[in-house]
């Protein structure tokens, strides 16, 4: 995957139809790995566990930390990049934003070719089915079992039917990411927060005595919650609101 250097577009033209503010997620050490045409704020995943002057080196770089303003960055063990993807709906105010990461860019060309009333998320993957694959890698923790029963309570957004086809069917938008208007992108995170937090809460304590890479549980079963939403989107959005985009991975 090939990526544009900053100042490399002389098209104003096409420079004027590039809509989003992105906010890119990112570790201690790890900041973008790529260039983009759109702006990119670099924003700290999980900045409340880290100490004062390491915040200071970062804020001084233009990076923004996720504990700032109304955050839930102390979740950030067990919700991952979900605490930036928190912080940017709940604090910044640009017309037309989204996330990315900071190994997993949105390309320029589809930047380039945005439209400005789409809210975009990331191609799809396919499985045998998403609960087959999910049990495989993430058995510690239920999150099938779990969600159709929130679902059957009426706890979340999302009906039994939808989560219980979104679990056999094939499949999956990974990475948590998501671009678009505001009013969409709002939309979005009402949802997903309004599917996550339930299982947060019910669960706690399973999530908190889990180790490892299986600790961010939440985190991972968001994104199978958020393939029901996507899949659900005309529904949920209206008819053809919500569209497909190409991403990148630099390793």
């Amino acid at each position: 995957m090939n990526f544009s250097k900053l100042g490399t577009i002389t098209d104003t033209s096409k420079l004027l139809k590039i809509h989003p503010q992105q906010y890119c997620c990112c570790i201690p050490g790890r900041p973008p790995r790529f260039y983009s045409i759109a702006p990119l704020t670099p924003i700290m995943a999980g900045a409340v566990y880290l100490s004062q002057p390491e915040k200071e080196f970062y804020t001084e770089k233009g990076w923004i930390m996720d504990d700032e303003g109304d955050n839930i960055s102390y979740l950030n063990p067990y919700f991952g990049d979900l605490t930036t993807l928190y912080w940017v709906w709940k604090n910044a105010k640009d017309d037309n934003l989204g996330v990315c990461q900071y190994r997993r860019p949105w390309t320029d060309e589809e930047l380039l070719n945005s439209a400005s009333d789409i809210l975009y998320t990331p191609k799809c993957v396919f499985f045998k089915s998403m609960e087959e694959q999910y049990v495989d890698w993430h058995p510690v923790f239920p999150a099938p079992d779990l969600t159709r029963d929130l679902a059957h309570r009426g706890l979340i957004p999302l009906t039994f039917e939808m989560i219980n086809e979104a679990w056999k069917q094939d499949r999956f938008y990974g990475c948590n990411m998501v671009r678009g208007p505001k009013e969409l992108f709002d939309k979005f995170c009402e949802l997903v927060f309004a599917t996550i937090m339930p299982l947060w809460e019910e669960n706690r304590e399973l999530c908190m005595s889990i180790c490892g890479y299986q600790q961010r549980s939440i985190a991972f079963a968001a994104e199978r919650l958020i393939t029901a939403i996507i899949l659900n989107a005309d529904y949920f959005f209206g008819p053809g609101k919500v569209q497909e985009a190409s991403t990148g991975f630099t390793g």
